[in-house]
C-alpha cells in the first residue's frame, strides 16, 4: 500500500504523542489484484468526487410498468408467465433505484471474488436471493444463446414475425440484434387487449412480446437506456420449456458482469438486474431498510402468494433509513458493524411460506459453479459467503478460476477457438453443479466466525472507501475514518496494557494501572460493537512497509467479431486483444474436463 492510502491523526503541541496511523487496506494484494484500477482507489485518491462519483443506474422498463398499470395482464397471460418462471418479477413490479445505495455497494464490489467486501466480511447476491426474491428458476438448462451471432437484421425480422406476429421495419433496429424500445412500445399500445375469446396463438405471441420487453428492460438491460437485446428471443420459441431453463442463474450471471464493469474507475453507468441488487440491500443492510406497513384498508384482500420482494414494492415508509446521498451511504458502510448486517434474512418459516416455485431450486443454492448467460460466464463463489447460509466461515481458497479481466468479454470481442473450448467447459461444469455443492459445518447460534478469518480478512480486504482527509466545504463530512482512528488507538492501548500486565518485571502498581487501561479499552470497544477486534493483533503497519497497488495491464478491445466457422478455419492465430482468458488455465481444465474435482469441505 502506498502512503496516499494512509491517513494519520496527530495532535499539535510541543510534545507530540505517538502518531496513530490508519490505512484503508488491503495490506496484502494476493486477493484484490485489481485495486489500482478499482473505483475505490479513485475515490480514495480524490479523482472521483462530486457528480462523477455517483453511478447512473440504467433501465429500460419505465414504459413497461406504465403500460401494465393502465392495461393489466389478462389471467391467460399471467398463467403463461407462471409457467415460464416470470410471474414473480411481474407481481413484484417496479422497484425504485436508490443511486446512492447502489453506488456505495458497487464501490465495495470486487471482480476478483464476486463479493461485496463489507466491514463485517464478504457478502454477495446468490442463487438463493434470486429465487426467493423473484421466483426465477435457478436450476435448469443454461441460456447459451447459440447462433445469435449468425443472425442478420433480416433474420431477426423474420424470427420476430414468426414468434410475435410483429413485423418491425429496419428503422426499428440499432445494430444487428438490438431493438429500439420506443418502436415496441408504439406497437404494444396499438394492440387490442387479450380476452377470454382470443386465439391461443395470439395469447402466446403477446406473452413473447411482454417477455422480450421484461427481459430487455428490467432483467437484462444494457447501458443505452433505450434499446432491447433480441438474443433472449431465441430461448422463447417454445414457451412450454422456458420454465425448465435457469433464467434466474442467467440474470445473476449478467448482473455479476455488470457490477464488475461498474466497479472500475472509468465507469459512469451501471446496468443489469438492479432491482435484485436494490431489494438485496433493503433485506440485509439494516441502516438502509425502509419500514414496512400493512395495507391502508384493514379489510383489504391479502397479498397474492408470490415472491418475497413483493413486500418492498407494496408499502414502504421512508423515515429514518439512509438513502439518496452517496457520501452518507458510503460512510454508513464504512462504519457498518456486525449487528447492522443480516446474514440470514430468510428463516425456514419464511422459506416454507413462499410458493413452491420460489424454492424449487433449493438443492443448488450452495453450488460453486459458473453461471451462464450467453457469452457471459461468471462464477458463483459460495465458499466466501458461508455465513449467508448459516455455516461457519473459514478462510476461503484463492480464486484460481478467475481471469483478471474476465468481465471485459462481451459480444464485441473476437471469439477464438480457445474461448469456445472455455465456454464448453463452463457449460459442462454447470451440468455437474450438484457435484460441487459446498459443504460446511453449521453455525450454531452462540458461535461466531473464527478469529483467524477476521485477522485474514482485515489484511486482505479494502476496509475503507471514503477518505477522511478530503474535507468538504459544505454538506456531509466523512466520519468513519475518525471513528476507526479511535478504535485503533484503543486496540493498541489494550495490547500494550496486556503486555504490561503479563510482564514479570512490572510492579504491582503498574499492573493495576494496566488492568484499568485494558478495562477502559474493552468497555469502549464493546460499546462500539467492536469488541471482537481485541482478540487479534492490530493490523497497523508503518507507511514505509506499504507498496503501490500492483497495476494489471489492460489489453485493447478488439471490436471485430468472427463467426465460429471462421475461427475454426483460421486456427488459434489472431490479432491483438483476442486472448480474453487465462488460456493456460483453460487448456488444463479442458484436458481434464472429465476429472471432476470433489467439492470443497470446510
Amino acid at each position: 500500500m502506498c502512503e496516499k492510502d494512509i491517513f494519520s491523526f496527530k495532535s499539535k503541541g510541543s510534545m507530540d504523542p505517538p502518531q496513530v496511523t490508519v490505512h484503508s487496506g488491503p495490506e496484502v494484494y494476493d486477493v484484490l489484484t485489481l485495486q489500482a484500477e478499482h473505483r475505490s482507489q479513485s475515490v480514495w485518491n480524490g479523482t472521483l468526487r462530486g457528480e462523477k462519483a455517483c453511478l447512473h443506474p440504467r433501465r429500460t422498463d419505465h414504459e413497461l410498468w406504465q403500460h401494465l398499470k393502465h392495461r393489466p395482464l389478462h389471467p391467460r397471460i399471467l398463467d403463461y408467465f407462471g409457467r415460464c418462471g416470470f410471474r414473480g418479477v411481474v407481481e413484484v413490479g417496479c422497484v425504485p433505484y436508490d443511486w446512492g445505495v447502489i453506488t456505495a455497494l458497487i464501490e465495495r464490489w470486487r471482480p476478483e471474488t464476486h463479493t461485496f467486501h463489507m466491514r463485517t466480511g464478504e457478502a454477495t447476491i446468490t442463487l438463493q436471493d434470486v429465487e426467493l426474491m423473484f421466483g426465477m428458476c435457478v436450476d435448469g438448462d443454461p441460456l447459451l444463446q447459440a447462433g445469435a451471432r449468425d443472425i442478420s437484421v433480416q433474420g431477426w425480422q423474420q424470427l420476430i414475425y414468426e414468434l410475435t406476429g410483429w413485423a418491425p421495419g429496419e428503422n426499428c433496429f440499432t445494430g444487428v440484434s438490438r431493438l429500439y424500445v420506443g418502436s415496441l412500445v408504439a406497437y404494444m399500445d396499438g394492440l387490442d387487449a387479450i380476452t377470454d375469446q382470443s386465439a391461443e396463438v395470439n395469447v402466446q405471441q403477446r406473452v413473447r412480446l411482454y417477455l422480450l420487453w421484461l427481459c430487455g428492460g428490467t432483467i437484462f438491460p444494457d447501458k443505452s437506456g433505450c434499446k432491447l437485446s433480441l438474443d433472449f428471443l431465441l430461448d422463447m420459441r417454445d414457451l412450454s420449456t422456458m420454465g425448465t431453463q435457469a433464467w434466474g442463474a442467467s440474470a445473476l450471471s449478467y448482473l455479476y458482469n455488470c457490477l464488475c464493469r461498474a466497479s472500475m474507475s472509468a465507469a459512469s453507468d451501471v446496468c443489469g438486474f438492479l432491482s435484485l441488487l436494490q431489494v438485496w440491500a433493503w433485506e440485509r443492510l439494516i441502516p438502509m431498510q425502509p419500514s414496512l406497513r400493512p395495507p391502508r384498508e384493514p379489510m383489504s384482500p391479502p397479498e397474492p402468494h408470490t415472491a418475497l420482494a413483493r413486500k418492498w414494492t407494496r408499502c414502504r415508509v421512508h423515515q429514518n433509513e439512509v438513502r439518496g446521498v452517496l457520501a452518507i451511504c458510503r460512510d454508513v458502510l464504512d462504519n457498518l458493524n456486525d449487528g447492522q448486517f443480516v446474514w440470514e434474512p430468510y428463516s425456514e418459516t419464511i422459506i416454507n411460506g413462499l410458493p413452491e416455485w420460489c424454492r424449487r431450486g433449493r438443492d443448488v443454492w450452495m453450488a460453486q459453479t459458473p453461471l451462464i448467460c450467453g457469452i457471459y460466464r461468471e462464477w458463483h463463489m459460495v465458499d466466501r459467503v458461508l455465513r449467508q447460509f448459516g455455516r461457519v466461515q473459514h478462510i476461503p481458497g484463492p480464486c484460481t478460476t478467475f481471469d483478471h479481466l474476465h468481465f471485459k468479454r462481451d459480444k464485441r470481442f473476437r471469439v477464438t477457438q480457445q474461448d469456445i473450448h472455455y465456454f464448453e467447459f463452463m457449460a459442462a461444469f454447470w451440468a455437474h453443479r450438484r457435484d460441487n455443492i459446498i459443504r460446511a459445518e453449521l453455525l450454531i447460534e452462540a458461535s461466531r466466525p473464527r478469529l483467524e478469518y477476521f485477522d485474514w480478512y482485515h489484511r486482505h480486504s479494502r476496509i475503507f472507501i471514503g477518505n477522511p482527509t478530503h474535507d468538504v466545504d459544505r454538506g456531509y463530512q466523512h466520519m468513519a475514518g475518525r471513528h476507526e482512528a479511535l478504535a485503533r488507538g484503543h486496540q493498541n492501548s489494550y495490547k500494550l496494557a496486556l503486555s504490561v500486565a503479563n510482564d514479570p518485571t512490572a510492579s504491582d502498581a503498574e499492573k493495576v494501572l494496566a488492568e484499568k487501561f485494558s478495562r477502559i479499552s474493552v468497555e469502549s470497544m464493546t460499546a462500539a460493537s467492536l469488541g471482537t477486534r481485541l482478540s487479534f493483533a492490530p493490523d497497523y503497519t508503518p507507511p514505509t512497509e506499504y507498496e503501490e497497488p500492483p497495476i494489471v495491464p489492460v489489453r485493447r478491445r478488439q471490436r471485430q467479431a468472427v463467426h465460429r466457422d471462421e475461427v475454426r478455419s483460421r486456427g488459434p492465430r489472431g490479432g491483438r486483444g483476442q486472448h480474453r482468458v487465462d488460456h493456460q488455465l483453460v487448456d488444463e481444465m479442458c484436458t481434464s474436463i472429465s476429472l471432476w474435482r470433489e467439492p470443497p469441505i470446510y
